[in-house]
């Protein structure tokens, strides 16, 4: 339903590779592409770590254990 040339931007969200990956198992008549499941696990680290970077440093102001 996306356009070819906005499908770059579908690889951005993380939930998409795993929604795709789902529909190939569900529905195997095309392979897994194996690159926007990759994009898609990298941002999710990216975001993860950044997150529990940021967590980490605001831990004791926001009550949390030291």
């Amino acid at each position: 339903m996306i356009p070819e040339r906005f499908q770059w931007l579908l690889a951005l969200n993380p939930l998409s590779a795993l929604i795709e990956v789902f529909r190939y198992v569900v529905v195997p008549n095309r392979s897994v592409d194996w690159n926007s499941l990759g994009i898609s696990a990298a941002i999710t680290e990216c975001f993860s770590s950044r997150v529990w970077a940021y967590f980490k440093g605001t831990e004791k102001a926001i009550g949390g254990p030291v």
